[in-house]
């Protein structure tokens, strides 16, 4: 499950792993859009060039993508949604558990080969941590967005 929402996340606003692995519960928020359907919103520090930091923020909109949230953040008990967003679940007799032990960036750099594994896809050891801003772009240009959007939407020059 916290590939899965990692996945999400990074993929919703063209992140970089190692900008996503550091989002706080403070940053995910459910929302209910105007036309009645929950959405998420995040807000995210997007890493500038220098070394800067932008404060930005992006929509998780789709129903699946929304309910595998939703799923996520119900494994930790209201007084454990601070700090750290992605942490890493237990499994204690067939009950899915939260812990506090937080997903680092060396554990999510390998979370593109590991869903490559998973998909069978060829040469996993390609899928790096930057594989999300990738799949994320593309899926912008396919569904129709120009260059300008698409570089306003990833913060690409």
């Amino acid at each position: 499950m916290p590939i899965k929402s990692f996945a999400i996340t990074a993929k919703s606003y063209a992140g970089r792993g190692c900008e996503v692995h550091e989002l706080e519960f403070s940053d995910v928020e459910e929302v209910v859009r105007p036309n009645g359907k929950n959405a998420y919103a995040i807000n995210f520090m997007r890493r500038k060039t220098q070394g800067t930091m932008e404060k930005d923020f992006q929509y998780v909109i789709g129903d699946i993508e929304v309910k595998i949230l939703r799923d996520y953040i119900s494994c930790f008990p209201l007084p454990q949604r601070s700090g750290r967003f992605f942490r890493k679940l237990s499994n204690k007799n067939g009950k899915i558990c939260s812990t506090n032990q937080v997903i680092g960036k060396n554990m999510v750099s390998n979370y593109g080969k590991e869903i490559a594994r998973i998909l069978d896809l060829p040469d996993p050891d390609r899928f790096t941590g930057h594989c999300w801003r990738r799949t994320a772009v593309t899926l912008l240009a396919n569904k129709g967005l120009s260059l300008p959007q698409i570089k306003c939407m990833s913060g690409h020059k």
